[in-house]
């Protein structure tokens, strides 16, 4: 399961990526992130959207050498519109079995958490369900 954080936000997601090119060290891969919300400030105008999920397509690059994975996200299905399109940079552990990184966020800092531990839900896409906190 994994995690984005920060002081003020909280979400849970489902990572999903499939490859879709073949290669000795670096492949392209697509896929989608499915985010809940979890928790925002008191009072804040996303605090009546908590529990809610959306989904955010990602598509970009893993280097399988080294294990590091940028993505980007290129569209979702939000509608109840608390979810923005981001952009992530995360390296995944020698064991293949979790991910640790950043995302660039809102105010474009690349210090939003973005880590997860690893299971297979098809032999098609690994999983990596988590949380994440925003600044």
């Amino acid at each position: 399961e994994g995690k984005l954080d920060s002081i003020n936000y909280e979400c849970s997601f489902k990572l999903k990526l499939k490859q879709k090119t073949s290669g000795l060290s670096s492949v392209k891969v697509e896929g989608y992130i499915l985010w809940k919300l979890e928790k925002t400030p008191p009072g804040d105008w996303l605090s009546d959207r908590i529990g809610l999920t959306a989904k955010e397509f990602v598509r970009g690059n893993l280097d399988l050498q080294t294990g590091k994975c940028e993505f980007v996200g290129y569209d979702k299905h939000d509608p109840n519109n608390f979810l923005a399109l981001d952009e992530y940079s995360v390296v995944i552990s020698k064991d293949r079995e979790g991910l640790d990184g950043v995302t660039k966020g809102h105010r474009n800092a690349w210090k939003n958490t973005f880590v997860g531990r690893r299971y297979y839900d098809s032999s098609e896409y690994w999983v990596c369900p988590g949380r994440d906190k925003t600044n």
